[in-house]
């Protein structure tokens, strides 16, 4: 008898712990969600109708190279999205397994004790499904409606854009090393060539005796390294212009992904937070039709 009084206290006091501690909780977490995902909708409301404004931007006809700095910060950025991409594929399977772990504590627990006592203690009645039940299984039903593949491949989608976006801003800055390096080769050669020019003047002989000398020695060495330099410079400046043209492209290329990644990804994140301000908002109406908390509200 001492023992089952003993079972009876304990489980008592579980469904206490359960109904006048852990249920309130749950109902104020219910609530701070719903809050929670409202701002989150309303902020990614903004910033859609921000990004929007970017279909009237245009590039400049200015270059602007790509810095290190700049290049760094996109693949800060690509590391970041892709990150929210995985968090957000665990976020909601974390609640669900909140969810059922709380479900499985009080099918494998709680209700055994109360079923195996029953019949044979002097306790009042308990209610056979105590609120938390009823809030646990609508919360369980309605997150199965949220879409989290279409956040997910969304977010995926934005971090293949920001990708290409380093990808061409690696290849804008491997055009500019190309541009340098033949730019440096050329004032090298040219300082060299300005040298022996100044060298070879003074050594120059008259005219009269340039003329007395055999033909084949007439050739003047200055043409070929004229010639020479001329190329390098003739190069230089190709490499130049491929690289304005490679700062160009990256701008154009980043504004276009911008201008289509940026709309379409904080659309779909207003939406799955739409979605899932409804859902929490859900849960929060239907607590009152579970039951009155046994502390009172």
């Amino acid at each position: 008898m001492v023992d089952f009084q003993a079972m009876d206290s304990t489980s008592s006091e579980i469904r206490r712990l359960r109904d006048e501690e852990l249920y309130p909780k749950l109902v104020d977490l219910v609530s701070g969600m719903a809050h929670m995902w409202r701002k989150m909708y309303d902020n990614h409301c903004k910033q859609q109708e921000i990004v929007d404004d970017l279909r009237g931007l245009e590039v400049s006809n200015a270059p602007e190279e790509t810095t290190k700095q700049h290049h760094d910060r996109t693949l800060q950025l690509y590391s970041v999205v892709n990150d929210w991409s995985q968090q957000s594929s665990k976020l909601l399977q974390y609640q669900k397994d909140y969810i059922n772990h709380l479900n499985n504590w009080l099918r494998l627990n709680l209700v055994p004790i109360e079923s195996n006592l029953k019949e044979r203690l002097s306790s009042p009645p308990q209610t056979a499904n105590p609120p938390i039940h009823g809030l646990l299984q609508v919360w369980h039903n309605q997150l199965d409606k949220v879409p989290e593949q279409g956040v997910v491949q969304g977010l995926k989608s934005f971090a293949a854009i920001i990708q290409r976006i380093a990808e061409t801003q690696e290849e804008e800055m491997k055009q500019k090393l190309i541009y340098e390096e033949a730019k440096a080769e050329f004032e090298r050669k040219e300082k060299a060539f300005e040298e022996w020019h100044r060298k070879y003047k003074d050594k120059n002989m008259p005219i009269d005796q340039a003329s007395e000398q055999p033909e084949e020695n007439n050739k003047d060495p200055m043409i070929d390294r004229q010639n020479q330099i001329q190329m390098l410079k003739s190069k230089a400046e190709d490499e130049k212009s491929k690289y304005v043209k490679a700062c160009k492209y990256t701008r154009a290329v980043s504004l276009n992904y911008l201008k289509t990644g940026l709309p379409a990804v904080f659309l779909t994140m207003s939406e799955f937070a739409r979605v899932c301000m409804n859902v929490y908002m859900t849960v929060d109406e239907l607590k009152s039709n579970l039951g009155p908390l046994e502390n009172g509200e």
